[in-house]
């Protein structure tokens, strides 16, 4: 297996980072992608990138993020003056770079914009794993919110979320996904984060975020979703292709006359959603 190979192979096998987090990632990896292609000039290079740069986009179909930073990276390397590789390759790795950090910033923007949403000592459920939404706990650890976090099975990313949550001092109450029409009514709000969000505001997240959705709504519980603007779909986009995992994830052996779905993603509806946050504010459903 060549180096992009593994390199898309960690892409797709990554269950453990957010969208976001995997969208800077693949940024990082087509940079270092730049220094080990050996060509005779720029424009094959752009065209071994832009090949590789499509096999990253394709690799994670569920995750707007992860297309949006690297469409716009190659947009941005469509306007480079004519350089030499040398240059070409540094000034590649420095929009690259940019790029990451307006990421990183946007995160942290639509985090703070949220926690003004946030009263002290909330009761706040959240989800699987959102960089947004743990960068909000991060900045109100310190008001007395209580968290109650599903474990987001099969991979329990939810129940590592808490360990972590814990030793940062925030009182975390983690349950099984099964509890959690018995606890959203007990809660004061819930915040989840995004891997898409559509035009007319559906959004594509774990597994489940739609049961929480609806057992928020019969509840009459505020719903946030929370994100960075590079999670929203281009205009004509109305559906992206939902992701399936191994069977085997759930443990069960095969067998005849038994079938296992093990879809990582749901949709939403946006009649469901309280707002939408992100770095530019505050969108209320209306």
């Amino acid at each position: 297996m060549d180096i992009k190979q593994q390199y898309i192979q960690e892409i797709v096998e990554n269950r453990d980072s957010g969208a976001s987090e995997l969208a800077r990632r693949c940024l990082e990896i087509v940079t270092d992608i730049i220094w080990k292609i050996q060509t005779n000039g720029v424009a094959e290079m752009k065209s071994e990138i832009i090949d590789f740069a499509h096999a990253l986009q394709a690799a994670r179909p569920s995750m707007s993020p992860i297309k949006n930073l690297l469409q716009t990276w190659l947009d941005n390397l469509q306007t480079l003056p004519t350089f030499t590789l040398q240059e070409f390759r540094l000034e590649a790795m420095k929009t690259a770079e940019d790029l990451i950090e307006s990421s990183k910033r946007a995160v942290d923007e639509a985090a703070t914009t949220l926690s003004q949403l946030i009263k002290p000592n909330s009761r706040i459920m959240t989800y699987s794993y959102s960089s947004t939404v743990f960068s909000l706990i991060k900045i109100c650890r310190n008001s007395g919110i209580q968290l109650f976090i599903p474990e987001s099975r099969p991979l329990c990313e939810g129940a590592r979320l808490a360990e972590t949550t814990a030793k940062l001092g925030v009182d975390t109450t983690v349950i099984t996904e099964s509890q959690i029409g018995l606890i959203v009514p007990k809660v004061d709000l819930v915040v989840v984060g995004a891997d898409t969000v559509f035009k007319n505001g559906d959004v594509v997240n774990k597994a489940g975020t739609s049961l929480i959705a609806m057992a928020a709504h019969a509840a009459n519980k505020p719903f946030y979703v929370a994100f960075e603007k590079f999670k929203q779909a281009n205009a004509e986009e109305h559906s992206v292709e939902l992701e399936s995992m191994a069977e085997s994830e759930l443990g069960l052996k095969e067998q005849a006359n038994l079938r296992v779905f093990n879809y990582y993603f749901d949709i939403t509806p946006a009649h469901y959603i309280t707002a939408w946050i992100t770095e530019d504010g505050v969108r209320l459903n209306r």
